[in-house]
């Protein structure tokens, strides 16, 4: 009988080779992952960059009061549970009616919505895209979008909508006015009460350029 050659080393079987080789796969994969989330990150945000606002609380940004010359008392103040955004982070609203309660219950009334979404793309998204609360209020009204030119001139971008009234042709029965800033979307909604008027009330401007002023603190 031939005498056996002397045992060498023992050779891992196919399944401890595969193992290894799995493990640094894994790895390499996770962190070519890793590197494609931050890539795509940064491409979403890249273009709008320059409009990052400062961070404030979206309750912090409303107004105290919608001015005007008038008197207003705070009907609700809270966290708007709808319409639910894509990309949102915070948001805060509030709305007030002029003086007391008439006998008939009616009074005009403004509602100011701030939502702070996740990143100015988000918002510019948002903006063109279901959130406009005048596109919302297009199943109950007839919406038609107005000049904002000379509107907020401190948002990055801005619309003017009224609902057009059935009995008196080229009058509005309510407005709102939707803007932008940076990743900030505010909204206004005057629902003043009375004949339909073909022009906006004139406290509602007041209460844009308050708006306007307040979001400009973020800039």
């Amino acid at each position: 009988m031939s005498p056996q050659a002397p045992a060498g080393p023992r050779r891992p079987g196919p399944a401890r080779l595969l193992r290894l080789p799995r493990r640094r796969w894994a790895r390499w994969a996770l962190g070519v992952t890793a590197v494609l989330v931050v890539v795509a990150v940064g491409l979403w945000n890249l273009p709008l960059a320059g409009q990052w606002r400062a961070e404030r609380q979206p309750r912090d940004l409303l107004l105290a009061e919608p001015g005007g010359g008038r008197e207003w008392r705070v009907l609700g103040d809270g966290s708007p549970q709808s319409p639910q955004l894509r990309g949102l982070d915070q948001r805060w609203g509030r709305s007030w009616q002029e003086g007391a309660h008439s006998s008939e219950g009616r009074a005009d009334q403004v509602f100011e919505r701030v939502n702070r979404m996740d990143s100015p793309t988000w918002a510019w998204l948002l903006f063109r895209g279901g959130a406009d609360p005048a596109e919302r209020a297009g199943k109950f009204y007839d919406v038609a979008r107005l000049d904002a030119a000379a509107l907020a001139p401190h948002a990055d971008e801005r619309r003017f909508s009224c609902a057009r009234s059935s009995v008196a042709e080229g009058a509005c029965t309510r407005w709102w006015v939707w803007l932008r800033y940076g990743q900030y979307l505010v909204e206004l909604e005057a629902a003043p009460v009375g004949d339909p008027h073909a022009e906006p009330p004139a406290w509602l401007a007041d209460t844009v350029a308050r708006v306007d002023g307040a979001m400009a603190a973020t800039a």
